[in-house]
Order: C-alpha cells, then structure tokens, then sequence
C-alpha cells in the first residue's frame, strides 16, 4: 500500500497555519517553522529554532496524514473489494484505486454465498431505503437465532451494524415500553445497546463511506448492512506494528510542493467464515 499525497506551498501554508493556531500556536511560531521547513530539507539538529520547527512540523504531520491514512486502512478493511468496477464508484474510474487492493469484510461475506446471509433487508431494494420501524429487531433477532456451533457458543460475540440500522434500534427502544428499564439503563451510560446481551457496534464511518462513494443513480449499495460476528475473527494486518503510521515528509524545493508518503502491506481477513452471519 502507498499513500501519498503532494501540495502545492500555498496551500500547505493555509493549511499548516489553521491547524496550529486551532491547537494553540503562535501565528509567528507557525510561519518561521514553515520558512525553515522549505529552506532545508535537513534541519540542523541541536539548533533551539530548528528544533521547534521540526516539531511543530511533526505535530502537524501526525495529526493530519496519519488520521488520513487511519481512515483509508478502515475503509479497506470493511469495503475493499479486489475485482470492484468503475460502474460501481460514485467517482468512477478515479475511484477504483481506492478500494482495489483487497477484499475487505463485506467482500469476504458476499464470497461466502447464501450460508453466511442470515437476513434479507428489503429496505436496500425500496424505492426509498429507509428502513421500516422495528425492523433492527428484526434483523438482530435473525443473525442470532441463526448463530450455531462455535458462533453460538462465543463468549465475545457482537454485531456491528451501520448508523441506520442502530439509529431504528434507538427507536424502537424509546416507543417500547416492554424494553423501558433496558432504555433507561443505556441512555444513563451504565450498558452499552445490546441484544440478547450481545454488544451492538455502530460503525459510524460506514453510512459516510456507502453515501460518499457507493451512491449511483440517487440509489446507495447496501445501506444498512449488519454483521454477527467474535471480537477476534475480522483482522487486519500489516508487515510490522508501527508499519501503517510510519510517514515521510519532505519539501521540493524546485517544484514547491509538499511530499508526505506512507508504504505498508496490509492485508484483511475474516478468520473463519463459521463465526461470521451477515444481514444485507
């Protein structure tokens, strides 16, 4: 994997300067850093001033690239897809890179056929995709009744659901009285929504990703989509610890641009397809 990306010097300066003075930074401070940045691209150590420079250039560095680079993993890891199509990408063609590289948890489910699909979601096919009142219970109700062998019998089970579908879940407990102590429990923070004691994630990035990326002709692919699934059967991984957050920053001073560039291997799995059931 590599992630690279290159500004031009002005608009690293807007950049760099809205950051440092949102966190706290002299305006001063902020653009003698940067006039040392471009000047050298070795900044003398031991130096007070270059130090600072260093440093504030580092922060920002960390901040901004590796939060992007963090975000691209996540997006890989749940949507890559290795045989995805432009037709398929709000962006296109310029978009297929960005998904391509591989299979990623939703794609490892698909491969796996009907056995692993324990819900049809209809809402994904209507006219509208919204999805009906209570039908998170529904679809909760399926993926565990449909849990059997090792995936019954897990003690770190939990289901991670896309925004709709826990925002129907929030619903339906607040108009049923039957769950009012449940309700009450987890609006105070005591429990974390569950069901059938049975931690529900939401993974919030994903609607931003499916609405983002995935919307062609005014339709989203699979808005609402839930997985039940063990804390350790869907992993990522990469060819060392620090691997996917080591970066290298530089200035070119003859083109006036910007360089930050991360390299890694990564790659997605999920474990055992025995202790994974997916709602679509």
């Amino acid at each position: 994997m590599i992630a690279w990306i290159q500004e031009c010097a002005t608009d690293l300066d807007r950049v760099f300067m809205a950051w440092g003075l949102d966190v706290g930074y002299k305006r001063d401070d902020l653009q003698n850093a940067l006039i040392k940045i471009k000047r050298s691209s070795s900044i003398v150590p031991g130096d007070a001033a270059s130090d600072q420079a260093v440093n504030y250039w580092n922060e920002f560095v960390q901040d901004m690239f590796i939060n992007a680079i963090t975000n691209d993993i996540y997006r890989f890891a749940l949507l890559g897809d290795t045989t995805i199509s432009a037709a398929k990408l709000t962006g296109g063609a310029d978009d297929v890179k960005n998904y391509n590289a591989v299979d990623g948890a939703f794609k490892q489910v698909f491969n796996a056929g009907p056995s692993n699909r324990a819900y049809s979601i209809a809402a994904n096919l209507s006219a509208d995709q919204i999805l009906p009142a209570a039908e998170s219970y529904q679809i909760f109700k399926a993926l565990l009744n449909a849990a059997e062998g090792d995936l019954e019998d897990a003690s770190d089970k939990i289901i991670l659901v896309t925004s709709s579908i826990a925002g129907n879940w929030v619903d339906y407990r607040e108009s049923n009285d039957k769950v009012a102590v449940s309700w009450l429990l987890q609006e105070g923070g005591l429990v974390a929504p569950t069901f059938r004691d049975v931690p529900i994630i939401k993974v919030k990035d994903l609607d931003k990703i499916l609405k983002r990326d995935f919307k062609i002709g005014g339709k989203i692919d699979l808005p609402h989509r839930a997985l039940l699934t063990t804390r350790s059967n869907l992993r990522a991984g990469f060819d060392s610890y620090d691997a996917a957050t080591e970066v290298d920053a530089w200035y070119n001073r003859e083109t006036r641009f910007t360089h930050m560039r991360s390299m890694f291997k990564m790659d997605v799995k999920v474990m055992s397809s025995d202790l994974m059931l997916a709602a679509y």
